[in-house]
């Protein structure tokens, strides 16, 4: 299962990023034990009190849109875990921003208590960071509905496609402008800078329930992301995104964001 938030603020300096990271390991039950620092590409090494203080703690209160970039290691009974953040300029866009990639492992979900504990999660590290934008999904899942290639699905997902690969009708396809994300997975967050783009694009109400967050907007898809290719889930997911607008969006902004979203 993979969580990303994306904060355009610094999350450091106020200590958000620490309690980010513990409240990761406690709500999923994680003991991080190794760090890698993208920057340094160093080899990943073993987590000491020290080492969490060098990348973390002493970033706190150290002065705004600090630079961090590395990746924490863990796992807990199930499975294994990481846990990537990246503080830093966006590389088309210019923006600052901090990114938590969070991987916990899917057999965790089989739980109904984690699962609730895991949306709790959700809306408050998005609450908290003042995320732009925030999605939680099953990874797998999540790169089936974004893959255009036939052969690509049947060898690395054992899917058979009859035809070529329609990307744009696929319900769960994720659309990137700068660093906005347009895409509908199993739990969805939606900042102020995107709830004012849908201001006068958005088609109709959302067919599910949509919850208020201040100035954001989030909602869940289905009660477990393990039936998100169940069919009826599927033809929701295609209502949301249609309501939301986010086909015409992503076109309208197209030409804004460059070379590489319009290589996307």
């Amino acid at each position: 299962m993979y969580f990303k938030f994306s904060a355009g603020r610094d999350v450091f300096d106020d200590g958000s990023a620490e309690r980010v990271i513990a409240d990761a390991a406690s709500v999923f039950d994680i003991t991080w034990t190794e760090i890698e620092n993208l920057d340094r590409r160093m080899r990943r090494v073993e987590l000491t009190r020290q080492r969490f203080e060098e990348h973390v703690g002493a970033l706190t209160g150290a002065g705004l849109q600090q630079r961090a970039r590395f990746v924490v290691f863990g796992a807990n009974a199930v499975g294994a875990a990481r846990l990537e953040v990246n503080a830093t300029l966006h590389p088309y866009t210019g923006r600052y921003l901090t990114m938590f990639d969070l991987r916990v492992p899917r057999a965790a979900f089989e739980s109904p208590a984690l699962v609730e504990a895991a949306v709790a999660f959700f809306e408050r590290t998005a609450a908290a960071t003042e995320a732009i934008v925030a999605n939680a999904h099953d990874t797998d899942d999540h790169a089936i509905q974004n893959i255009g290639s036939e052969q690509l699905l049947r060898r690395g997902y054992g899917i058979e496609v009859a035809g070529e690969v329609d990307l744009e009708a696929n319900p769960g396809l994720e659309v990137s402008r700068g660093e906005f994300r347009y895409v509908v997975t199993w739990l969805t967050w939606l900042g102020a800078e995107i709830v004012s783009k849908l201001a006068h694009r958005r088609e109709s109400a959302l067919p599910i329930p949509e919850r208020e967050a201040g100035s954001a907007r989030w909602f869940r898809l289905c009660e477990s992301p393990l039936s998100a290719g169940d069919a009826e889930v599927r033809a929701l997911q295609a209502a949301v995104r249609a309501s939301l607008g986010f086909r015409g969006l992503a076109g309208e902004e197209q030409r804004a964001f460059g070379f590489w979203q319009r290589k996307g």
